[in-house]
């Protein structure tokens, strides 16, 4: 609540408008200021007008700049940054026009043949951000950047990159919890689907793996964003429902264990992790078991709302609003 009056606060200011007679520092706050609010949405929801805070369609504002506009020229180590933010920013968007698609494609009742072309596009534009991420290479750097000050940022950075794969190309896996209808399935091809597996499997595993490498290497435990164990929930759940596909569900189980033990010793003071936790160690167990049976089980219970709407707004188990548990009171209110 206090970040949507907050949102309307520094909309009512015009803070969403470049204005053109202000220091550069002072340009760089007001810039900051809105597109951190885009930044927290994940909190509450991905994908979802009504909780946005500040829509992308009602900022008419530059990208963050890069970290030197907040400090002397001869700063130093400051140019390591390279403009994270803003690239965070931009895979923001993306995220968010990639669960609005699937939003609207699990309500989807006749083929949309056009859902191919789509996700190509949106592939491509996730690439050429991959070009301009410094570090885009991070396993090889990443003795460089576990020793500055912007480990949290690079490894949000990354982890959204390879989110917005997943969260992509699972659309085309059939049986999974975010897959659209059937008839939405049945335009796509076999070789497709395969590949989108291999895809998923890809990326959910480059999660995982970054940070487990960043568990081992870092001898100080660092205090990530929420928004990278958020990523690392997702590619658990991805990787345990592909395993019910594979003949190495042991190895996955292995991975996605020292996966949580990273995720423990990273956000071991957040109360906001506890639920993001404990469903994980509840897949866990029930990997040993079925795999599929466990992945499914584990969906978020959700409120009684008609189908489409619950479909359309499901929440996730990490959102606030989840967590919150707002009632309209219908249930005690007289008749």
């Amino acid at each position: 609540m206090l970040a949507g009056l907050a949102s309307r606060a520094a909309s009512a200011m015009r803070l969403n408008y470049e204005k053109t007679d202000l220091t550069p520092v002072a340009a760089e706050v007001r810039r900051r200021t809105i597109w951190c609010f885009k930044l927290i949405e994940s909190y509450f929801s991905i994908g979802l007008s009504e909780f946005e805070l500040c829509p992308f369609e009602t900022i008419y504002l530059q990208p963050p700049s890069h970290e030197t506009s907040f400090v002397p020229p001869d700063a130093g180590d400051i140019d390591k940054e390279c403009g994270t933010l803003a690239i965070s920013v931009r895979l923001a968007s993306l995220r968010r026009d990639i669960m609005k698609l699937t939003r609207e494609l699990a309500v989807c009742d006749r083929p949309f043949v056009e859902i191919s072309k789509v996700i190509r596009s949106l592939e491509q534009e996730l690439w050429e951000l991959h070009r301009q991420m410094p570090y885009n290479n991070i396993y090889t750097t990443l003795d460089i950047i576990t020793k500055e000050p912007w480990l949290s940022r690079h490894v949000m950075m990354m982890t959204s990159w390879h989110q917005c794969f997943c969260d992509l190309y699972r659309l085309l896996l059939p049986g999974c919890p975010e897959a659209p209808p059937r008839i939405v399935l049945d335009t796509i091809d076999a070789d497709h689907r395969q590949q989108a597996g291999s895809i998923c499997q890809e990326h959910a595993m480059s999660i995982i793996q970054l940070l487990c490498d960043i568990n081992q290497r870092c001898t100080v435990p660092y205090f990530l964003e929420f928004d990278t164990a958020i990523c690392a929930y997702h590619a658990t759940r991805l990787m345990i429902f592909l395993s019910s596909q594979s003949r190495h569900p042991t190895f996955t189980a292995s991975r996605v264990e020292q996966c949580l033990e990273a995720i423990k010793r990273f956000f071991r003071p957040s109360s906001l992790i506890k639920p993001i936790l404990d469903d994980m160690q509840q897949l866990i167990d029930g990997l040993s078991t079925t795999p599929e049976v466990a992945i499914l089980s584990q969906e978020p219970r959700d409120p009684p709302i008609s189908s489409p709407a619950k479909v359309r707004q499901r929440l996730a188990i990490h959102s606030l609003l989840r967590q919150a548990e707002f009632s309209d009171d219908e249930t005690t209110s007289p008749v």
